[in-house]
């Protein structure tokens, strides 16, 4: 065997290792992003029911929240901060639904769940009291 012909085994070892490191890369990959989706997903049901939390809370954030909905302006300021931060946590909630959805992250039927929970949440019967509240003045989330 000539020195050429050991090079050119040589490079047929070095393509064929380059390419199962690419294979075992792609499959690595793919197995992240399914971890990722995952966790997406998990995201998103921990933080609606973080936020729903708050508005169903018995005691003090209960209380806030259906005394904002039906008057905002009628709360004390840190009340209203209050009021502020649940509605917040909703509507971060929904942010990152959508730019997960929107990233390939989570399914569309997922998506479509959270707005149905979050068109629920604004039209429930105990909140659209809230006739002056700029939250009514849309009647579905989207």
């Amino acid at each position: 065997m000539t020195i050429q012909d050991l090079g050119s085994i040589g490079e047929v070892v070095a393509a064929a290792a380059t390419i199962a490191t690419l294979a075992y890369l792609a499959l690595q990959i793919r197995q992240d992003t399914r971890a990722l989706k995952i966790q997406a997903l998990q995201y998103v049901i921990d933080s609606k029911l973080s936020a729903f939390q708050g508005f169903t809370a018995e005691g003090r954030d209960g209380e806030i929240f259906q005394r904002g909905c039906a008057s905002y302006e009628a709360l004390p300021p840190e009340e209203q901060l209050r009021f502020s931060t649940l509605m917040g946590r909703l509507f971060s909630t929904c942010e990152y639904v959508l730019t997960a959805h929107r990233d390939g992250f989570i399914k569309t039927g997922t998506y479509a769940a959270a707005q149905r929970d979050v068109a629920w949440a604004l039209n429930e019967p105990l909140w659209t009291r809230r006739s002056a509240s700029p939250l009514t003045k849309r009647s579905s989330f989207r």
